[in-house]
């Protein structure tokens, strides 16, 4: 009997052989991603691994009898199979590679629930699918695995209302850190948030209030934990901006602009449950949060160290004042440029970033940002070959990494303008804000609605734009232009030209 092994990896040693370094550091004994099969000798013979799979780029095999070509191996992709709900794609051949590499990436990472990586933990982060969980719904029909992620949820939250920052974990991932005082409050709500911002997320995208009445219970009782644990309405554990470029960004404001985010988000779903009593007890409780937070945190016009993090999540999170938003924003703007409009963050402020200039109509900086290919960006991984995106901006971890694929909530919400409306969510009303990329020739992209395909397009063509745009049947939509100006449309295809 002839005996015969197959490694998996992602990078290769200068003599070509297997690189398994990175993979290997979490393994205390045994190998990694490796399988071991021994021939039976006949002259044809298939075999595949069963109850494991493994993600690589390449595969070293030893001990196969004769000459071993390329045609004589065969890789499956594995993963959850998760229908197609949107598509997106531009005159920028990078970014179309971008929107690639984050569908792969995201696919290959959704194995029954969203994790990590393929091949080196696979497990179910909770921080890196809260930052996914509206690029992921645009593009993948999420509903059924989010809900039956969010059953996990139900089962791994103690009676005190805590939860893990990985889930399912079977009793791993209540704590984070080193620091005795701290440790055991686990990872904090910029990971467990996930448990709120998932169902909120849900119910915009589908209309379905059931998903918030299911989970009210303990998402109540998650918040009540995060007060329960706040010293002066502010929270002093959770974990850091993960993988951030030069720049930390302290784990105490990241905690405690999430715990205000969440806050008030249980606020919203406690009137949709209607339970007025919890809506005023926990707007009241946010209120506080954001005292307290502004009085430690700002001193005009900068948050924290004033790095894009910090800045990012406090404008993002609804933090900042009506008078001063305009005043932090322009010091957002004056860190992007000072590092020549690259991030200088990990996975939260990059979420937070892109999201900060959506809202702001800075379409034509981001997708600077997005857009470069110099170190360090998005297009710099892409040109060094990357097809899955990375865990760090050097790529010296892994190389498949879902959670800093939240770029990609720049496509839909800001190039398209696709975004549900709050107010009658579901896509039952459609808000459409659509922003001309002046280095972009055209757009196009499309999200599958409860109420079917919303389309969104638009080209440039003799000194004009023209935009078209898709509305499903029973639903109507709003489209603000440039100047702020909005027009109502009811369902059907309609064509609008701009002057550039």
């Amino acid at each position: 009997m002839l005996f015969r092994s197959i490694k998996y990896g992602e990078k290769l040693n200068a003599d070509g052989t297997l690189d398994q370094r990175e993979l290997a550091r979490f393994i205390r004994s045994g190998s990694t991603q490796t399988d071991r099969y021994i021939l039976k000798g006949e002259d044809t013979e298939s075999w595949s691994p069963h109850f494991v799979y493994h993600g690589f780029q390449y595969a070293e095999i030893s001990g196969y009898p004769g000459e071993l070509t390329a045609d004589k191996i065969n890789a499956e992709e594995l993963h959850t199979n998760l229908a197609t709900a949107g598509e997106f794609s531009c005159s920028n051949p990078l970014l179309n590679q971008l929107q690639a590499a984050m569908r792969r990436t995201f696919l290959s990472n959704y194995h029954s629930y969203p994790t990590d990586c393929p091949h080196r933990e696979k497990l179910g982060w909770t921080g890196d699918a809260q930052l996914m969980e509206e690029t992921a719904l645009f593009n993948f029909d999420m509903a059924r695995s989010y809900l039956k992620w969010l059953d996990d949820y139900t089962d791994e939250q103690k009676e005190n209302g805590q939860i893990p920052g990985i889930i399912p974990g079977s009793g791993w991932g209540y704590t984070y850190g080193n620091d005795p005082n701290t440790r055991e409050r686990g990872y904090g709500p910029q990971w467990e948030g996930a448990y709120i911002t998932i169902p909120w997320n849900l119910y915009l995208y589908t209309g379905d209030t059931g998903i918030i009445k299911k989970y009210y219970p303990g998402l109540k009782r998650y918040v009540d934990y995060l007060a329960d644990h706040s010293k002066n309405n502010l929270l002093d554990f959770g974990i850091d901006d993960h993988k951030f470029f030069i720049t930390p960004t302290d784990p105490p404001i990241i905690s405690s602009s999430y715990y205000y985010q969440l806050t008030i988000l249980l606020s919203q779903m406690a009137r949709i449950v209607n339970n007025r009593k919890d809506a005023e007890k926990y707007k009241t409780l946010a209120e506080k949060i954001k005292e307290a937070y502004n009085n430690k945190y700002f001193k005009k016009p900068i948050y924290g160290n004033g790095g894009q993090t910090s800045t990012g999540l406090s404008l993002y999170h609804g933090l900042a004042k009506v008078e001063d938003k305009t005043s932090i924003l322009n010091n957002l703007l004056d860190s992007l440029q000072a590092h020549h409009w690259h991030f200088d963050a990990g996975v939260l402020g990059v979420k937070a970033v892109t999201n900060v200039l959506i809202e702001n109509k800075r379409a034509n900086e981001l997708y600077t940002m997005i857009a470069s290919k110099d170190f360090p960006s998005f297009g710099n991984w892409i040109s060094q070959g990357a097809t899955t995106l990375w865990q760090d901006w050097k790529g010296e971890r892994s190389l498949n990494h879902i959670m800093f694929g939240s770029f990609a909530d720049f496509f839909h919400k800001a190039l398209a303008g696709i975004n549900p409306d709050p107010l009658q969510p579901g896509f039952k009303h459609i808000l459409l804000s659509p922003q001309f990329v002046k280095d972009l020739q055209w757009v196009k992209a499309k999200h599958h609605s409860p109420y079917g395909w919303i389309i969104s397009e638009w080209d440039r063509e003799n000194n004009k734009i023209i935009y078209t745009c898709t509305i499903p049947a029973n639903t109507t939509a709003t489209i603000t232009n440039a100047s702020g100006e909005k027009i109502k449309l009811g369902s059907g295809t309609h064509r609008i030209e701009y002057a550039e």
